[in-house]
């Protein structure tokens, strides 16, 4: 695993924290979490979306294929959501 330093101000420092401790997980986790919301996913994942949606089209048609990718990439990121 690799090691990331970000500066926070110390007012959204501690309302991490506070989140942190209230729904007992740790601030990395939160902080993955909303990466992951905000689309950010390693490569494989965005992958085995698209694989997904290929699967599910009924052609070759790109425009469709994005369509359904944006789609599943959507409804991954949903469930991923512990809100």
């Amino acid at each position: 695993m690799s090691r990331l330093t970000i500066s926070l101000d110390d007012d959204l420092q501690q309302a991490l924290r506070e989140a942190a401790a209230r729904s007992g997980t740790s601030m990395n986790a939160i902080i993955a979490d909303a990466l992951r919301l905000w689309g950010v996913n390693p490569s494989r994942e965005v992958e085995a979306i698209l694989t997904q949606a290929r699967g599910r089209t009924a052609g070759p048609d790109d425009a469709a294929l994005l369509e359904l990718a944006v789609t599943e990439a959507r409804s991954h990121r949903r469930g991923r959501s512990k809100s």
